[in-house]
This record gives C-alpha cells, sequence and structure tokens, in this order.
C-alpha cells in the first residue's frame, strides 16, 4: 500500500477506536492487512497535519 492508504487506515482505526494507543493501532492495522512499517512517522505526519492529536504518550486521538 501507499503512503495515503496507510494515513488513511490510521485514521479509521483511531476513529473507530475513538482513543488508541500505538500497540492496539498496531494490532488494528495488522488485521486489516495494512503493513506500517513507519507509523510514527506517519503519525508524526497526522499530527502536524492537525489531523490527530495525543492527549499522553503513545496515545492518538482524532482531532476537534
Amino acid at each position: 500500500r501507499n503512503g495515503g492508504s496507510v494515513s488513511a487506515a490510521v485514521l479509521d482505526a483511531i476513529a473507530a477506536a475513538g482513543e488508541i494507543s500505538t500497540k492496539d493501532l498496531k494490532k488494528a492495522l495488522d488485521s486489516k492487512g495494512v503493513v506500517a512499517g513507519n507509523l510514527g512517522q506517519t503519525l508524526a505526519y497526522l499530527k502536524r497535519q492537525g489531523k490527530i492529536s495525543s492527549p499522553s504518550r503513545a496515545v492518538y486521538v482524532i482531532s476537534q
């Protein structure tokens, strides 16, 4: 998969969970067959875009 679909899959997983840890996010992506070897970079990119935020360490939510 390309970077765009990984970002979309990450956003979908976070939105579905409401709040999700990095560990659970990896499990969710694995179950969908999404390979996210660069998950940290994807999360950092989405945070810079303002699409997600991190209320605590390694926990992510969709930005309001």
